[in-house]
């Protein structure tokens, strides 16, 4: 979002990130982004290092907190907002409207709003481990059988990690032509409302447990279904499979899966 200066004052209505020796940035939309995979911040009462909740949200916690409204009664966050293009103020590249359900427990109980956090870090090292899945699997259709190495000679071999830099002009292009994230960011998207409910006075962690078996799901549907819109040749069904096995041991390494 945009900078403001130090002294301004902020709008109750939006979320701002805060950073040392720089004024607040307003939290935005992204279009590649939905509104729940940065939902913590808008439980972030206390925080005022790193960021900050909405003013409204603040006093609903409150008013949850003295009981003055109660905590069984179900809230709803719609958000609405749109996106610029870079460097031009009047060309509007996206306008988005999103609604999350807020259960009381996340405006009064810090558990709630961590057991929230590692919901969400568990999906992104998930969408984490399929980006690095899809670039290993295009990078292995392009070498011959003869000149095939293991996955740990190809993670540390410099070209790769050249070519699959997420940061500077070194990326190669031809990787993100295979959209092999989307599909799973698209089957979460679905998946993490209702989740986020259930989450909230789930103190026994079977939610929790549950949505780690919904990650795995849909990482490996987002993978097949990637697989199954791509000719197959014999190079394609071997790096396919090469990268699966790889791609399991990953995700059972960040859910804790045996």
């Amino acid at each position: 979002g945009l900078r403001l200066k130090k002294d301004s004052v902020l709008d109750p209505l939006k979320s701002y990130r805060i950073a040392r020796n720089a004024p607040p940035a307003a939290r935005g939309f992204s279009s590649s982004r939905a509104l729940w995979r940065d939902s913590v911040a808008l439980f972030e009462f206390a925080s005022d290092e790193t960021g900050s909740a909405p003013e409204n949200l603040k006093t609903l916690s409150q008013l949850a907190a003295n009981g003055t409204v109660s905590r069984q009664t179900p809230f709803v966050c719609r958000a609405t907002g749109l996106l610029t293009a870079a460097g031009q103020a009047r060309n509007i590249a996206l306008w988005r409207c999103e609604r999350l359900p807020i259960p009381a427990e996340y405006l009064v109980c810090e558990e709630a709003v961590e057991r929230l956090r590692i919901a969400i870090r568990l999906a992104e090292d998930v969408g984490s481990a399929l980006y690095k899945a899809r670039d290993l699997f295009v990078w292995q259709m392009r070498i011959k059988p003869a000149e095939q190495r293991s996955m740990d000679e190809i993670l540390r071999d410099k070209e790769f990690a050249k070519a699959t830099a997420t940061k500077g002009n070194t990326r190669n292009k031809a990787l993100d032509g295979v959209p092999m994230t989307e599909p799973y960011w698209w089957q979460l998207d679905e998946e993490f409302p209702p989740m986020m409910v259930r989450l909230a006075p789930d103190e026994e962690g079977k939610a929790l447990q549950a949505w780690r078996a919904a990650l795995q799901q849909a990482a490996q549907s987002a993978f097949r279904q990637t697989i199954a819109g791509i000719t197959q040749s014999g190079r394609v069904i071997r790096a396919a499979a090469r990268t699966e096995q790889w791609l399991d041991l990953q995700l059972n390494r960040i859910l804790a899966i045996d």
